[in-house]
């Protein structure tokens, strides 16, 4: 029997397809992958729509595509460029989604819980984060705010899957600072090094190359999503493709309005 799954932050799909036409730049309402967005409108018009988030327990929604679920999905590099892989739990474990059994990933991070919640969606997205990367994974001080940086990409946003058509992705990238460099991936009885806290559902874990990531097989579709946009390359170029959301205080619907159709 698996475990039973505490509420998620959810939003009906409808309301993320208006929050999404105004927040992403030439959104296609059809398409399956990740898709950028302009994360000061985004986060405006999340704040200014919170009365429209519900937490929703996951056995009611998991196979309700009427609503969305909002997951965090952080992928971590290292200083000297590589970036962390892991396997999902073992095909049979009672943790974790058994639609995912197995498959790789480089994305860290869950569902947003009622935990999490604060005044200001926002905010929320980003206490949930840091709890996540907390839960999952141990390192004696690199996952302090201090050691890393973070960067609000984009929007996953898919039907290709019946797990893609019940949640939305939220991708973060998080730089970590030249005193993590060369990391080493430890057990879970170490005190040194990097490990999971959540060895079942967090197996395997490594660091690898750009280019070992694009070869590594058995990926998941959202890590595919990030891989095939290319936005990895320009994170390896130095470019860093967004601030992180900043909570917005609320502002006239109007106002929000004129920041997004500004020309």
């Amino acid at each position: 029997m698996r475990k039973s799954k505490p509420a998620a932050m959810c939003m009906a799909t409808q309301d993320i397809h208006v929050l999404l036409t105004h927040s992403v730049p030439e959104y296609l309402p059809g398409f399956d992958g990740l898709q950028r967005i302009n994360t000061n409108i985004f986060g405006s018009c999340l704040d200014t729509q919170k009365d429209l988030i519900a937490y929703i327990p996951r056995v009611d929604c998991e196979s309700d595509p009427s609503y969305r679920q909002f997951i965090l999905y952080g992928v971590i590099r290292s200083f000297d460029g590589k970036v962390l892989v892991y396997n999902r739990q073992a095909k049979g474990s009672t943790d974790g989604d058994s639609r995912l059994e197995g498959a790789a990933s480089i994305g860290f991070g869950g569902h947003v819980e009622l935990v999490d919640h604060t005044e200001f969606p926002t905010r929320t997205l980003n206490k949930s984060f840091k709890r996540e990367l907390e839960e999952e994974l141990y390192h004696m001080n690199i996952f302090e705010d201090r050691h890393y940086n973070k960067y609000t990409v984009g929007i996953i946003h898919s039907k290709a899957s019946e797990v893609d058509a019940v949640h939305l992705g939220v991708v973060v990238f998080v730089d970590l600072h030249a005193d993590s460099c060369e990391v080493p991936i430890t057990d879970i009885t170490s005190k040194l090094g990097l490990h999971s806290k959540e060895p079942e559902q967090v197996r395997n874990l490594r660091w690898l190359t750009l280019d070992e990531v694009k070869q590594e097989a058995g990926m998941e579709s959202w890590s595919k999503f990030i891989i095939d946009s290319g936005v990895l390359e320009q994170w390896y170029t130095g470019g860093h493709p967004s601030p992180s959301m900043k909570p917005i205080r609320d502002k006239p619907w109007n106002l929000i309005m004129k920041l997004v159709l500004k020309p």
